[in-house]
């Protein structure tokens, strides 16, 4: 056995110990304050974020005056609740929300029956062999090119083959439950879509005085509804697709999921319902900030210090 004793560390060595573990805190906290979705982002290119627009409202997206279309021969003549003609030449009242077509679950028993085929098989299909069925050669009656330019189709198509997503991995197709942890969606919500909805989605009534609906109401009745929005915005309501606001795919499952914890129309509208100010609840954004504060200044004292030793020596 050596009779020599550990040699004990220089301070030098201690003070460089002490910078890497600041500096590792340093980052770390860092971290904690970037943007939700920021190091992982779902981002599409223009022309899939565009695509995924124009398949719910073409219309709205294009500034088509709208006054003068006809039916889209592809509709039901005998329809229970006659609609404005914009309304039939909209892809996604056909195809559905789930992209499902007849076979989905976002589309009502007359529209099931008329066998409206599903758009998951074009996934990933060269946008050369998607067009065709978009401007009327594999199919007159499906004509778009009298109402979308070459580029509105080429968009149209790049969404289909690129911006499209299993409906199983968005919600259950029996439960309806959103596939992701609401936990995780709650901060993100508040962040984002708190500010127009309300924190508990109660400010905006999506449906009619006489058969109100809210966020809440909507997430359950159609998830594949609210994630698209979410996925791609909303033209007409100006609500950003949550790839421009760095939101990753799995982040915007866990606010699809969230807003299903939201009330629903009866209890907000009933008379027991109380508008909860989340706003003035404990906000730790700001502590987060001045620990941040606090480790660059100590930060920046430690390299002075070993500066000046260093100098000194």
């Amino acid at each position: 056995m050596s009779d020599k004793t550990p040699a004990k560390p220089t301070r030098g060595f201690q003070r460089a110990l002490v910078f890497i573990v600041l500096a590792l805190i340093w980052l770390l906290m860092l971290a904690a304050v970037v943007p939700p979705g920021a190091q992982n982002q779902a981002s599409f290119p223009s022309s899939v974020l565009r695509g995924g627009q124009l398949y719910v409202a073409w219309d709205q997206v294009t500034r088509t005056n709208t006054s003068t279309l006809q039916q889209s021969p592809l509709w039901p003549v005998d329809t229970p609740n006659q609609v404005p003609p914009i309304f039939t030449l909209r892809c996604v009242n056909c195809h559905g929300w789930d992209y499902r077509g007849s076979n989905g679950k976002t589309l009502g028993a007359i529209f099931r029956a008329q066998g409206y085929p599903g758009l998951l098989k074009y996934t990933f299909q060269p946008v050369e062999t998607i067009l065709p069925i978009l401007d009327g050669r594999f199919d007159p009656a499906h004509d778009f090119s009298a109402y979308l330019s070459e580029e509105d189709l080429q968009d149209l198509a790049e969404f289909i083959s690129k911006g499209l997503v299993i409906p199983d991995l968005v919600a259950d197709p029996e439960t309806y439950e959103v596939q992701g942890t609401p936990e995780r969606g709650r901060e993100p919500y508040i962040e984002f879509c708190s500010a127009c909805h309300g924190f508990e989605g109660e400010r905006i009534n999506l449906a009619t005085e006489q058969n109100p609906a809210y966020l809440g109401d909507v997430a359950w009745n159609n998830p594949w509804l609210m994630t698209h929005i979410i996925r791609f915005g909303h033209i007409s309501a100006q609500v950003p697709a949550a790839s421009q606001l760095g939101i990753s795919f799995s982040q915007q499952l866990d606010i699809a999921a969230f807003t299903q914890t939201l009330p629903d129309a009866d209890f907000i509208t009933g008379p027991d319902y109380e508008d909860i100010d989340l706003s003035a609840q404990a906000n730790t954004g700001n502590l987060v900030y001045g620990a941040v504060a606090i480790t660059a200044l100590v930060y920046l004292a430690t390299i002075i210090t070993l500066w000046r030793e260093k100098k000194q020596h």
